[in-house]
């Protein structure tokens, strides 16, 4: 009698379980099926913001710069702006902080291009 109860015990348990991983697997396939939507139209500078910080945002600038030939780096770390460094776009305020940050203006090196 005492074993049936245990075997009877451990079925409903056994059952319960089995319940209860059904339900989970059915609200985690509903989850699944969801639309979300994804802003796929973020800037350079707002994903790395998102993913870093303000830190990543200037990494991501210095970046841009380098990949342009804007920006040259020495091995031993000197840092070299060519000319044409300052160009108007979107993205201009940010470089306009790096390139100020640097010491130099950023209006000095466009009134040097165009003059």
């Amino acid at each position: 009698m005492l074993y049936e109860g245990l075997c009877l015990a451990a079925l409903i348990l056994m059952a319960g379980a089995i319940g209860y991983r059904l339900a989970v697997a059915t609200k985690i396939a509903a989850m699944l099926k969801v639309d979300v939507a994804v802003c796929e139209d973020l800037s350079i500078e707002e994903q790395a913001f998102l993913t870093g910080g303000p830190r990543r945002v200037v990494a991501a600038a210095l970046f841009r710069l380098i990949g342009q030939n804007r920006l040259s780096v020495a091995e031993d770390g000197t840092v070299t702006l060519h000319d044409d460094v300052y160009e108007p776009d979107a993205t201009a305020g940010i470089e306009k902080a790096l390139i100020g940050a640097a010491g130099i203006s950023a209006f000095t090196v466009a009134d040097r291009r165009s003059g």
